[in-house]
């Protein structure tokens, strides 16, 4: 039991320890906060006074702070904001015991003179809807949301220009920039904007595929031709060749030929050169056609023909090449 307590007491002291150590670093940083704004406020520089002393009361909520900012306030022109701070200093001096509320008796006066002197000038501005308005609008003034409660009451706002906004569901949001002067009271109808109409349904149409006949080039024809003649003839004039051949064979002994012997074998020659300068036409003539197949471009004409045959001849003591063709 005894050692339960002690983990209870020593667990709640863990805790205080922390907060402690917590509440230590915001007051350090809220003092230098306090200090970086009145330097400020010594030379003037209000803009960057005034947000310091008020970064320094959210760390550390301390009367004389705020007192302090209300004063920067009214010398930056702030003066709606100074007077609710004003008000707030003044509420939290009458509920300090007697003995402290009497160090802040200097403060206090002061506050209570600078609240009167300015409760004439601070502007009032009142919003308003043009219409009745749509379900989920919201109204931003400088970035706050108002609630309904605050639309047509006069609002007292710093003088200067202050940026509404008003949003509805499906439009874009429309800006109004209101310059307001000291002592002025303006009144604003609000408008807003339609919401953005839905894209139109998107109609896809087919488009048919029209598909055309695609020609080559006529010299890949050509080529090809001229490489299945040269084919065609080299293989006719090799069977010429071997067919004298044969009869060389019959009519020649020992390298010695009668007439008939001599004149196959001059042919027979005649056929072997022809055959081997066909075939080599003939390669040349299909490697011509790839070539053209891959790099020639294609055109959308009816393809073009060509009819190519070999023609050969011969005779006892020669052969006769040729090429017949239609284009």
């Amino acid at each position: 039991m005894m050692r339960s307590w002690w983990l209870s007491v020593a667990g709640v002291s863990a805790i205080l320890s922390v907060v402690g150590v917590a509440h230590g670093q915001d007051s350090a940083a809220s003092q230098a906060l306090f200090n970086a704004g009145l330097a400020d406020m010594e030379t003037h520089r209000y803009d960057r006074a005034c947000p310091a002393l008020a970064e320094s009361y959210h760390l550390e909520a301390r009367a004389g702070t705020l007192f302090t900012l209300a004063e920067c306030e009214v010398a930056w022109g702030k003066i709606a904001s100074a007077a609710a701070h004003y008000d707030d200093y003044l509420q939290q001096v009458a509920r300090m015991p007697t003995a402290q509320r009497s160090s802040h008796a200097e403060r206090e006066a002061i506050a209570t003179k600078q609240q009167a002197a300015i409760a004439a000038e601070i502007p009032l501005l009142t919003l308003t809807l043009a219409a009745r308005a749509p379900r989920g609008l919201i109204v931003r003034r400088d970035g706050a949301e108002l609630g309904a409660p605050s639309l047509g009451v006069p609002i007292p706002v710093d003088p200067g220009e202050h940026l509404i906004v008003v949003e509805v569901p499906g439009a874009r949001p429309r800006e109004t920039r209101v310059q307001v002067a000291r002592g002025e009271r303006k009144r604003i109808e609000l408008t807003w904007n339609p919401p953005i109409p839905a894209p139109a349904p998107v109609v896809r149409t087919e488009t048919p595929i029209v598909v055309r006949p695609v020609s080559r080039s006529p010299w890949i024809y050509v080529s090809a031709g001229v490489g299945a003649a040269g084919v065609a003839a080299g293989t006719i004039t090799g069977l010429m060749s071997a067919s004298r051949k044969r009869t060389v064979d019959d009519n020649c002994i020992a390298g010695t030929c009668n007439a008939e012997g001599k004149s196959a074998a001059d042919s027979g020659r005649s056929f072997a050169t022809a055959s081997t300068v066909c075939f080599s036409v003939g390669l040349a003539g299909f490697a011509a056609a790839t070539v053209l197949l891959l790099v020639a471009p294609t055109t959308q004409n009816q393809p073009a023909t060509a009819r190519v045959k070999p023609v050969v001849a011969g005779g006892p003591q020669d052969v006769v090449l040729g090429v017949r063709g239609a284009f």
